[in-house]
């Protein structure tokens, strides 16, 4: 996937598992993920269907929009 900066572009999973590698350039980005993530400590990994907070969900959009320019349409 090559999703050039300042083209629209989105990503949907069509299978039950998925593996994903996601590479960013220039890599400002990956401090927005490391402020908003957690490592998993254990094998396996599961995903948390339970959504964060309105209020969470809020900041986070905040700063990757205003912090990294990305916008959602």
């Amino acid at each position: 996937l090559f999703a050039p900066k300042g083209i629209p572009h989105s990503l949907r999973i069509g299978t039950e598992k998925a593996v994903f590698l996601n590479l960013i350039s220039p890599g400002m980005l990956w401090n927005y993920f490391m402020k908003y993530s957690a490592p998993v400590l254990e094998p396996p990994a599961t995903i948390s269907l339970t959504a964060p907070p309105p209020q969470r969900i809020k900041e986070m959009i905040d700063t990757i929009t205003n912090d990294y320019k990305v916008k959602f349409l």
